[in-house]
């Protein structure tokens, strides 16, 4: 086990959480941290996919989940018609082609 020392204000913060969820300072504190760095970690890799340097699916498996969850935490385009391009963002070749609709819909 590794010991981490704390500023004060973070520690009576701790405090405070851990007296709203009735549990111990010493338990509350890994979870805090456990669940900040999944946030941080998740912010890292929404942001190298928004900025093109990894894939829809790498950016899946740095998260451990399915690329459908991925689909869905990105609020992407193909599953609900917005997400995280400008409407003249999004990548090209998706979609019907303006020429390629059916003439009787």
């Amino acid at each position: 086990m590794k010991s981490v020392k704390l500023k004060e204000n973070l520690y009576k913060e701790a405090e405070r959480v851990s007296k709203t969820y009735g549990v111990k300072v010493q338990d509350i504190i890994p979870k805090a941290l456990k669940q900040g760095l999944l946030v941080l970690n998740e912010k890292n890799v929404l942001q190298l996919y928004r900025s093109r340097k990894i894939t829809l699916q790498k950016a899946a498996e740095m998260l451990s989940i399915d690329i459908w969850e991925m689909i869905d935490k990105m609020n992407y385009p193909a599953a609900s018609g917005r997400g995280i391009f400008k409407s003249n963002e999004r990548p090209k070749g998706r979609g019907i082609k303006p020429g390629l609709r059916n003439k009787e819909s």
